[in-house]
């Protein structure tokens, strides 16, 4: 009976009420127990890490169609965003919709692995991206893209001056 409660909590929490299989309940009730557990723990789950690493790096051709930008936001607001590399570019992707950095990386990816671009996502964390005030700040880490090392906000922030130069960009190791 409390598992279901906590699948039901986890389900309004997110706005997506589906009946799952099993594996997706388990991954429910994960979620509600970190959302009400609380004390640091990490908010991705074993298996969202997992999904994750897939999409960290694909094998592939070195080289990048200009086509692909550079720099893309899906919307104004406070989001989740992630830095990727493919060759000598490097790649930023932000949503504010994405309740997991995944969520952010995965239109990137997609379209590399179409391309069959080897590329991969070096990290990611959180964007405060403010069209109408001309600023860009960058902060924070991901869970299920950690930095391998040194966080990089200083080349997601050159991208996104590249592609807004007109605007403010400011980094920030802090935060979550």
């Amino acid at each position: 009976m409390r598992l279901t409660a906590l699948a039901l909590h986890a389900h309004a929490a997110t706005s997506r009420f589906t009946t799952a299989p099993t594996a997706r309940f388990s991954v429910v009730v994960a979620r509600a127990m970190s959302e009400l557990v609380g004390d640091g723990e990490p908010t991705t789950t074993a298996e969202e890490r997992a999904e994750a690493a897939t999409l960290r790096t694909t094998e592939g051709a070195a080289a990048v169609a200009p086509t692909v930008a550079g720099c893309v936001f899906a919307g104004p607001g406070r989001q989740k965003y992630v830095l990727g590399q493919a060759g000598t570019r490097y790649f930023v992707r932000g949503d504010p919709r994405a309740s997991y950095h995944m969520d952010a990386a995965r239109p990137l990816v997609e379209e590399l692995r179409a391309m069959e671009v080897a590329h991969e996502v070096l990290g990611g964390g959180r964007i405060q991206f403010e069209p109408e005030k001309k600023t860009i700040h960058i902060y924070g880490h991901s869970m299920g893209f950690p930095w391998q090392g040194e966080y990089r906000h200083d080349l997601s922030a050159k991208v996104c001056q590249e592609a807004y130069p007109d605007f403010a960009v400011t980094t920030s190791n802090e935060g979550y």
